[in-house]
C-alpha cells in the first residue's frame, strides 16, 4: 500500500497537558500553525468469523483487530506507549519510567505533562485509540488517532473518574537508530472521530 507524504507545516498546534483530567487539558499552544492535513482514508478490512470458539484474547492479541494499520510498526510502539503509560499511571510513577522508553529524550517532559493528571488512577489497560490515518516520509510518521483522553481512569471504587471522551490527536514518530520513537503529541482538528470505535482493552 503507497503511503500519502505530506510537508511539514510550520509550528503546528501541540497538544499541552498538565495535572488534570487529559480531556480538560487539550489546550492549544502556540499560534500561526497551518492546519493539519487530512488523515489518509481508512481502508475496510474484509471480517472473517472463527470456524470455532477461541480462547479469550490477551490484550496484545485484541489490540491486532483494533485498526488497519496494526502491522506497522509505528502503530505497534505506540501501543506499548499506551500499554506502558497504563502501568506508569496505576502505579503513580510521575516520571512515566516505562513509557519513557518509546519516547525521544527531548519530549520525555511533554509526553509526562500529557498523561501525568491522571497519575494515581487505575487504568485497566492501555490507553484506547485507534488510529485512522498513517502518513510517512522518510524518518518521520504521523498517525492520526481517536484517543480516549477521558473516561478510562478508575476511582479509588472501581468507576471511571470522568465521562468517556474521546478527540482526533496527531502522534508524530521518528526513527533513531533502527528504532521508532513517539516524539510529539497533537491535537488535531482534522481528526474526525464521529463513528469511530475506540476499544478499551483490559489487561
Amino acid at each position: 500500500m503507497s503511503e500519502p507524504v505530506t510537508s511539514q507545516p510550520s509550528r503546528p498546534t501541540r497538544v499541552v497537558l498538565l495535572a488534570a483530567p487529559i480531556s480538560a487539558l487539550l489546550l492549544l499552544a502556540g499560534c500561526g500553525g497551518s492546519a493539519d492535513p487530512a488523515p489518509a482514508p481508512r481502508p475496510t478490512p474484509t471480517p472473517t468469523e472463527p470456524a470455532t470458539p477461541t480462547p479469550t484474547p490477551t490484550a496484545t492479541q485484541a489490540a491486532a483487530r483494533l485498526s488497519p494499520f496494526e502491522d506497522r510498526a509505528e502503530v505497534q510502539v505506540l501501543r506499548r506507549w499506551a500499554a506502558a503509560a497504563a502501568v506508569d499511571i496505576t502505579n503513580g510513577d510521575a516520571a512515566l519510567p516505562r513509557s519513557s522508553a518509546f519516547v525521544t529524550k527531548g519530549s520525555r517532559q511533554e509526553l509526562a505533562d500529557v498523561v501525568g493528571g491522571d497519575v494515581g488512577k487505575t487504568y485497566p489497560g492501555p490507553i484506547p485509540f485507534t488510529p485512522v490515518g498513517v502518513q510517512a516520509r522518510g524518518k518521520q510518521t504521523r498517525v492520526f488517532a481517536c484517543l480516549q483522553v477521558a473516561g478510562w481512569g478508575l476511582d479509588k471504587k472501581g468507576r471511571p473518574a470522568e465521562r468517556r471522551e474521546v478527540d482526533g490527536v496527531r502522534f508524530e514518530l521518528t526513527r533513531s537508530h533502527g528504532r521508532w520513537l513517539v516524539d510529539h503529541l497533537y491535537s488535531s482538528d482534522s481528526t474526525r472521530c464521529k463513528g469511530v470505535t475506540v476499544t478499551g482493552v483490559k489487561s
